[in-house]
């Protein structure tokens, strides 16, 4: 819950769509959200898990690293 709370407080102060913190497994492809935000602006992002690889390979060392990642547009990344 206080995860949640963290997140959505970030995601209110800087005024963006969507906040995702997600676990990364340190030893593979996985992750699993840990807490999730949306204001509205976007369709929910569905799913509770997923791979790492699946974002591209370009994301994969900023994730495993624990470091935050911005995206302006999605649709410009069709990963």
């Amino acid at each position: 819950q206080i995860m949640a709370q963290a997140v959505a407080r970030f995601g209110r102060l800087l005024r963006v769509a969507v906040v995702q913190y997600l676990v990364v497994d340190p030893d593979g492809d996985a992750y699993e959200v840990g807490a999730s935000y949306n204001d509205g602006r976007l369709p929910r992002i569905s799913g509770e898990h997923g791979r790492i690889s699946d974002h591209g390979p370009g994301w994969g060392p900023q994730f495993r690293a624990g470091e935050a990642i911005f995206s302006d547009d999605h649709a410009a990344r069709p990963e």
